[in-house]
């Protein structure tokens, strides 16, 4: 079965116009949350999808974002999948700048959004990364909420197995670590597991809205230009790049263990 790479572009073009058209709305409708996560889906799983315009359409559409009067106060929180979509299609880091700076916030709500969001690029940061290991250690020295989903975030990054091990070992000697992280950090280092429940339900309800932007009729959409043949791809290989993600499965495991 194969899938039309430009009907998965015209996808990220509607949602980035939804999503722009909709930026202001107080308080943050959950519906804008998925627009751009299915935009950071796409660029992180099926990137042949999004060509040079629209990727440079999203950046420009972000920039715009960022430089909104009330940015630093109530719009950081609305682009985080779209930061994450950029750094999934350049890899470059200054597009995680929020995202990194936020792990470790004061709201759990808001907490939670940022490790969602930098779930789906996990993979693709260094596992001695300064800038994620220093929050990840002064979310777990606060008792904040959503510590698992963060040891799991770690987990999901590139690095060695020693590596984690010791960075691991580290955070449980934290003398403010509390008794749940504690365990937490017990149990990977046992080759146990942790489950990813925060990741599994943020990530269903993105591909569902994805499917369902695929299965509606189509309107009067972009077409892709003439520079760019929009080839399809087959699904098995979206699946299997779903698949191989860390945070796509149920539970995480330390990585001397099977992944699965």
């Amino acid at each position: 079965m194969l899938l039309d790479t430009g009907r998965l572009n015209a996808v990220v073009v509607e949602e980035l116009h939804a999503f722009e058209s909709d930026f202001d709305i107080q308080p943050v409708p959950r519906h804008q949350e998925i627009r751009a996560g299915t935009i950071a889906w796409i660029a992180r799983f099926i990137p042949e999808a999004i060509p040079t315009d629209t990727g440079m359409a999203i950046a420009a559409a972000t920039g715009r974002f960022h430089r909104h009067p009330e940015h630093r106060t109530y719009g950081w929180f609305r682009t985080l999948y779209l930061d994450a979509a950029l750094f999934a299609l350049t890899g470059e880091q200054r597009y995680l700048t929020y995202v990194l700076s936020n792990i470790d916030h004061g709201s759990s709500s808001l907490r939670e959004a940022v490790i969602a969001s930098l779930g789906l690029v996990a993979d693709r940061l260094k596992a001695d990364h300064p800038d994620l290991n220093g929050r990840i250690a002064n979310s777990l020295a606060r008792g904040t909420m959503h510590n698992g989903a963060l040891l799991a975030v770690f987990l999901a990054t590139d690095g060695t197995a020693g590596f984690k091990r010791r960075q691991l070992d580290a955070w449980r000697r934290l003398p403010t670590l509390a008794p749940q992280d504690r365990e937490r950090i017990d149990r990977l280092l046992a080759g146990r597991s942790l489950p990813l429940s925060l990741f599994c339900d943020e990530y269903a309800r993105i591909q569902r809205h994805l499917l369902f932007r695929l299965g509606a009729p189509d309107p009067a959409r972009r077409k892709a230009s003439p520079s760019w043949p929009a080839t399809p791809i087959a699904v098995a290989d979206i699946e299997d790049r779903v698949y191989r993600h860390p945070l796509m499965a149920s539970l995480i495991f330390p990585p001397s263990t099977s992944s699965r």
